[in-house]
């Protein structure tokens, strides 16, 4: 005899079905709203901080402004009217010739490079700001001689390499005011052997220094160098 199906318990377990595949689909849209809520959230804190708070555009930027002078190793300052005006020029110097494309200088019988002052004094305006400038003149450091012609208004820049060692790395950038403060580590290719048989291009940092940029016409620029007594945060 065949069985006879109950109407009542039939539809009770219809209406149990759908309502676990609503709960089912209501689980999986509040999931998904949760998901991308959360990637709106991710993306926005995202967008914030490397709009606000990424500052490695600047860095980079504050390093290649820096790193002709921290090439020099230049003893501590507190404005650029103590400092050491020849080393000022000196730096803008190989800034110019770092820089920009040497083939375009002329050179002499000697081979030297012939660099215009109007070169120098961008880079002078580039470092130290549009109110700083020198009185061009011919000068010595160490071995090297910086002939300064009148005639030709450029340096005579014979073949040699940059003096100085040290490469510059911001670790931190603080602002003050009108002043930016860099904290920057001296940078120093590693003469142990045991770094040069594993890394041929290991570091080493030598120092820690400061670097007072003041603002001029909406720019930071090289107003002070001092020293620092930063300490890199523990590694993990």
């Amino acid at each position: 005899m065949a069985k006879i199906k109950d109407p009542v318990a039939a539809k009770e377990r219809h209406n149990r079905i759908r309502r676990f595949r609503r709960q089912t689909l209501g689980f999986v849209f509040c999931l998904l709203a949760l998901i991308g809520a959360g990637t709106i959230v991710y993306g926005a804190v995202h967008y914030v901080h490397s709009t606000f708070f990424d500052d490695t555009e600047d860095r980079q930027a504050y390093q290649q402004l820096i790193a002709p002078l921290v090439s020099m190793d230049p003893a501590p300052f507190d404005s650029l009217e103590n400092a050491d005006q020849d080393m000022l020029l000196e730096a803008a110097i190989w800034a110019a010739l770092d820089y920009e494309d040497t083939t375009k200088y002329d050179r002499n019988e000697y081979d030297s490079i012939i660099l215009p002052t109007v070169d120098v004094e961008r880079y002078l305006s580039r470092m130290y700001g549009p109110s700083y400038t020198v009185e061009h003149h011919s000068f010595f450091d160490l071995d090297i001689e910086f002939v300064y012609d009148a005639s030709l208004s450029a340096y005579i820049i014979p073949i040699t390499s940059q003096s100085g060692s040290y490469m510059p790395r911001i670790e931190q950038i603080e602002n003050s005011g009108s002043t930016r403060i860099l904290t920057v580590a001296y940078l120093q290719h590693s003469t142990l052997a045991s770094d040069i048989v594993t890394e041929s291009d290991a570091v080493t940092v030598s120092k820690y220094m400061e670097y007072i940029l003041l603002r001029e016409s909406g720019e930071y620029y090289i107003y002070a160098v001092q020293e620092s007594d930063y300490q890199p945060p523990a590694e993990e």
